[in-house]
């Protein structure tokens, strides 16, 4: 018997016997798209603390970000914040 399984952005996965293996493997791995809406909620959010202009909510943040610079560019013109 050969089972396929659909995953995001149009992978599939065609599989025979061993199908009950690859899919105990890959099943905890596979988000909800709750989970994921969630997950850039809360991305964007950690971000926006991140970088903020208020000392005390960035240290608040998981996600530590910090300000970098480029001396120059390629084609020679100015300093660029990135």
């Amino acid at each position: 018997m050969s089972t396929e399984f659909q995953f995001c952005f149009g992978f599939s996965l065609c599989c025979g016997d061993g199908c009950s293996q690859i899919k105990r493997i890959v099943d905890p791995l596979l988000l909800s798209d709750a989970d994921i809406e969630r997950l850039m909620t809360t991305l964007l959010r950690e971000m926006e603390c991140g970088l903020s202009g208020d000392p005390q909510l960035r240290k608040l943040t998981s996600l530590q970000m910090e300000n970098t610079y480029v001396c120059s560019l390629l084609d020679g013109k100015g300093l660029l914040m990135t």
